[in-house]
């Protein structure tokens, strides 16, 4: 049995995220502006400013349990494997995943119906800078996979 591949006992860890993230309107100028067509109820400003967007990536690694039907040194080596190698693997996933984090001041000037179009759009632009953190931390994690490391189980 020795360097037997990993992937035959199926020892894999999974690392998930989840993203979080939100953003407020800060350094906030509105004026009057002219050209929009509002709802009864609204007007149209010219809102400048900054979102600032926060984000937070909650990760979770599970672990596998050793597998049943190996001798005690088989047991030994695959559990030492797990909480070293493995466990260190996941813990790579989770800090690239938390890349995800952090704080991004944009700089905005809108101008629109308020407060629904200006709103819409501040979230528009609140969006697209969540949507490329996450699909950069997700393609961080997954540049270090696959992984499939040797373990000697060649032992009684």
């Amino acid at each position: 049995m020795a360097g037997l591949d990993v992937s035959a006992l199926d020892l894999h860890g999974q690392t998930t995220a989840r993203f979080n993230s939100s953003w407020t309107l800060v350094n906030r100028r509105v004026e009057p502006a002219r050209g929009c067509e509002c709802p009864e109820g609204e007007m149209c400003f010219r809102v400048t400013g900054v979102v600032r967007s926060k984000f937070r990536a909650t990760v979770t690694i599970r672990m596998p349990a050793v597998p049943p039907g190996l001798s005690p040194c088989q047991r030994r080596r695959v559990h030492s494997f797990i909480n070293t190698v493995l466990f260190s693997h996941e813990r790579e996933h989770r800090s690239r995943l938390q890349s995800y984090d952090g704080v991004v001041d944009t700089p905005i000037d809108v101008t629109g119906c308020w407060p629904s179009a200006v709103r819409m759009e501040l979230q528009l632009i609140h969006d697209a800078v969540d949507s490329r953190r996450r699909d950069a931390a997700r393609d961080r994690s997954a540049e270090i996979d696959p992984f499939v490391p040797e373990l000697d189980l060649d032992c009684d």
